[in-house]
């Protein structure tokens, strides 16, 4: 870079280590063999464990284990793991439940057993991992900057420690995009936008390489405008023609506008888990709603309401808001205690009343601060009233043991008075699970498959019941990559086939599903986004008949691709996907049939 010699059109440098180099992550999946890598392990586990037995019962080597080894250069045998760097050659052979549990020594070719459920390696692998990714990325930045004494910024390849540190070294984030729509814009440029404006230090946003479609170039100034409220300050289009160029330089004026320059984007920011409800938009009064890799998740409330608590900075904050906007009443034991604010800076007019207190919820979040409690909306309580009172009369007829579930309820009810931030909670659970015993929907965990060849049962925040079953093949596999599942046919009419999951855009032709002979394709565009890139997707319906059916999930294409199922759903219901809400429960037709509600 020194001896380099730039033109006068230098703006920065993008990407310090390379463009096409993912950042590292939190989830190691590798284990270097490096002797510099095995020396920092070996200081960490000195640091963290003092002690070799500790460090030996923390990996879960048993106590009992002779871990001795053969002489290579004498007769007899020796002690072969007698310092922290003997542990530190260690390699686990298993991930998750996937594997074996036992650790490979290279040094003396060794297999040694292991308490794989409670070792703590793979925890200390990683930290080492994020602590020396974050060190040596912070150090070549440094040295970049002081050599070129340019902006040095990293284009946003997904939440990792090296763009989350303290003592990061760049400049700035940038963006890269292949579409132009709003959207689009949007889905790529919210998350590098968060980072930036989460830093202790002023960062520079950047549009590095924005690619619009051929129908778009006549927009580019607004797709422009979007780009610099949401805090953009450089923006680069990748212009292929000249028809293209004409098409820019037309709006040259518009385009040089720089009166956002001076200002710096107000931002709220909801964690990546609770994404739908939340949504990445931009909002009245010069605020963005962004995404990050907080504390937090989303709450259960209604069809009508929503929440999620986030943790940022040690402070929780509550975000509420409603698509049925007016004033309401909110069940709370000391609403005395809190702050409440709406984020278009319009007045909530919070005023006490007998068992909570009452004011105006909008279409735009309203935050409360300094309590732990869940407000809960008077009409979304009156709604979950209405659901279960359609459960129990469908099981009039059908006759499915809830009893357990009733119970349940009712003790959960009658708790609403002395505590109701606790007790509405375990009302909506208890309405799921009875939802899925007495109603028509059929919910599938995608982790439940007990015989599939794909790689390992994850757990991810904001994906239904915290888990995924996950595909990020290296090799083929002769038998292909699949996963079946065998239900109970709850419905003989005919249904739709769902399923939720986070699959990269270029495999999803790959992804089919058979069932009841037949076999369906997954869509080429989702319905909606939740979570960490999960999304639902509507194959097609299909109709069973018997008792029970087999449904295998098959996905081709997927060496080097990340592939994760969360959920798969069959439902006759009229379901639009809304995060991990279920399918509604309707009222029994009449004369039903055996596991249907309208035959």
């Amino acid at each position: 870079l020194n001896k380099t010699k730039f033109g006068p059109g230098f703006r920065g440098l993008i990407n310090p280590i390379g463009g096409a180099t993912p950042l590292p992550q939190d989830d190691a999946l590798i284990i270097p063999t490096s002797d510099l890598y095995r020396f920092e392990l070996a200081k960490f586990l000195d640091d963290k464990y003092r002690s070799l037995d500790t460090a030996l019962r923390s990996w879960g080597i048993p106590a009992s284990f002779n871990v001795l080894a053969p002489d290579s250069g004498s007769p007899g045998e020796f002690k072969s793991l007698v310092t922290f760097y003997d542990i530190a050659r260690l390699v686990p052979l298993w991930r998750g439940q996937r594997g074996v549990s036992q650790f490979f020594d290279p040094v003396s070719n060794r297999l040694i057993p292991a308490d794989s459920k409670r070792s703590a390696a793979w925890n200390d692998i990683s930290e080492v991992i994020r602590r020396a990714s974050v060190a040596r990325y912070s150090r070549l930045t440094a040295s970049v900057r002081s050599a070129i004494d340019v902006p040095v910024a990293q284009e946003w390849h997904g939440w990792s420690p090296v763009t989350e540190s303290n003592s990061l070294q760049l400049t700035g984030m940038a963006v890269t995009s292949d579409g132009g729509e709003f959207s689009d814009l949007i889905e790529s440029g919210a998350r590098a936008a968060s980072t930036c404006l989460r830093w202790q230090t002023p960062g520079w946003l950047v549009a590095s390489d924005i690619r619009l479609r051929d129908s778009q170039w006549s927009e580019a100034g607004p797709v422009v405008d979007d780009l610099l409220s949401l805090g953009m300050r450089g923006v680069f289009l990748r212009v292929e023609s000249q028809d293209r160029w004409a098409a820019v330089k037309a709006q040259a004026d518009r385009l040089a506008d720089n009166r956002f320059a001076a200002d710096r984007p107000r931002a709220l920011f909801f964690p990546e888990n609770a994404s739908e409800p939340a949504q990445a938009q931009r909002l009245p009064g010069g605020y963005w709603w962004l995404p990050s890799p907080a504390s937090g998740n989303r709450i259960d409330l209604s069809s009508h309401y929503f929440a999620y608590r986030s943790e940022i900075n040690g402070r929780s904050e509550l975000y509420l808001w409603t698509d049925t906007p007016g004033r309401i009443k909110l069940f709370m034991l000391k609403p005395e205690t809190m702050v409440v604010r709406n984020t278009d800076g319009s007045d909530p007019d919070p005023k006490k009343v007998k068992g909570g207190v009452e004011l105006t919820l909008g279409l735009l979040p309203t935050v409360f601060l300094g309590t732990d409690e869940i407000p809960i909306p008077e009409p979304a309580l009156a709604e979950t009233m209405r659901d279960y009172a359609v459960i129990n009369e469908r099981n009039k007829t059908l006759k499915r043991d809830v009893t357990e579930e009733l119970s349940a309820f009712r003790n959960a009810q009658a708790g609403m008075d002395r505590n109701p931030s606790g007790s509405y909670p375990m009302l909506r659970v208890v309405l799921r699970a009875a939802s899925l015993k007495v109603g028509d929907t059929t919910w599938i965990e995608g982790e439940s498959s007990n015989d599939n060849t794909f790689s390992d049962v994850i757990s991810v925040g904001g994906s239904s019941n915290g888990k995924a079953l996950k595909l990020a093949p290296r090799l083929p596999n002769d038998r292909g990559f699949y996963a079946n599942y065998d239900l109970s046919v709850r419905y003989l009419e005919i249904q739709d086939v769902w399923v939720a999951a986070r699959i990269p855009a270029e495999s999803r032709g790959g992804v089919t599903i058979t069932i009841g002979g037949q076999t369906l394709a997954l869509p080429e565009q989702p319905t909606g986004f939740y979570g960490q890139g999960f999304a639902w997707y509507r194959l097609g319906t299909t109709r069973l008949a018997g008792n029970t059916a087999r449904l295998r999930l098959s996905v081709a294409g997927a060496i080097g691709k990340d592939v994760a199922i969360d959920a798969i759903v069959l439902t006759p219901e009229l379901f639009t996907p809304r995060g991990l809400t279920l399918p509604p429960v309707s009222p029994l037709k009449a004369n039903p049939g055996k596991g249907s509600g309208g035959l």
